[in-house]
Order: C-alpha cells, then sequence, then structure tokens
C-alpha cells in the first residue's frame, strides 16, 4: 500500500527572527521582578510589538499607547505610577504636558528625523532631552531607557 502523501517532498527551513536581533541578556524575568512602569506610545504596530516584548523580557511593566487618547487614558488611570515615557519627537506636546501633570515622569524620544530636518518637528525639545534615532538598535534602546531612568528628576 503506498502513501497518501505525494513525493518528492520538499522542506522549507526558515532562520529564527532571533538570528537577525543583537546578542542581549536574554534571562527570563521572574514573577515579581518588575522594575520600572513604561508607556510606550508608538503607531508602528510591529516596532511597537518588538519593544513591548524586549522590555517586558527585561522586567519593565509596559502599557501600549497607539494614539495620544491612549496616552492620556493611561496616564489618568496610572496614579503616577508611570517612571517613563517613550514618545515620537512628533509628539513632544504631549510628552511636555503628560510631564507636566506628573513632574518625575522621565522622557524618551524617538526620531525619523536626520539632523537637517530636526527643526520640522512641532515644538522645541528640552536642550537636554533623550533622542533616540530610526532605525535604533535593541541594545542602544536598552542603554538609553537605563541612562534616563538612572539619572534624577530634571527641575521642569
Amino acid at each position: 500500500m503506498g502513501s497518501p502523501w505525494p513525493r518528492p517532498t520538499e522542506a522549507v527551513y526558515l532562520q529564527s527572527a532571533a538570528h537577525y536581533v543583537p546578542a542581549l541578556d536574554d534571562r527570563r524575568v521572574e514573577p515579581g521582578a518588575v522594575r520600572e512602569t513604561i508607556v510606550l506610545f508608538e503607531a508602528e504596530e510591529g516596532l511597537r510589538n518588538l519593544v513591548r516584548n524586549l522590555l517586558a523580557r527585561k522586567g519593565y511593566k509596559i502599557l501600549e499607547a497607539e494614539a495620544e487618547d491612549d496616552v492620556r487614558r493611561i496616564f489618568a488611570e496610572s496614579g503616577g505610577a508611570v517612571d517613563l515615557l517613550i514618545a515620537n519627537v512628533k509628539s513632544s506636546t504631549l510628552a511636555f504636558d503628560m510631564s507636566l501633570a506628573q513632574p518625575r515622569l522621565k522622557l524618551i524620544y524617538i526620531s525619523e528625523f536626520t539632523d537637517d530636518a530636526a527643526d520640522d518637528h512641532p515644538g522645541p525639545l528640552p536642550a537636554d532631552a533623550a533622542v533616540l534615532q530610526k532605525p535604533f538598535r535593541l541594545d542602544a534602546l536598552l542603554a538609553k531607557i537605563r541612562s534616563v531612568l538612572d539619572n534624577k528628576p530634571s527641575a521642569r
């Protein structure tokens, strides 16, 4: 009796996506090891998912926002428990508003602008603003987050 499967067979082997991600400390976070709370405001779903998964694995509590209304709702519901807002430079006015409502809030701006086009974003950024230029490496994002969170709150 013959096989029900047609012959010859072909197999396709796909490389794991981890092959393309920079080598990072990949220890799993133990329950209860949550450090700081981060609001991740990114409209691009693929990037938002990648960053969320990485940061959650590193022990951060991630609250996602796809639109400005989401950010405002999260901050209203958080009771001041947000440590860091990661937002696009185009949302600098929103980020500033959130930092006024929560003075201890730290900010990281993600920029798509080149140095020549930096004047095109809405509103000036503070001189000491933490900015990460797209495209960025995940290890650079982790380093920027740690650097910003470990600094003392700036006066507003």
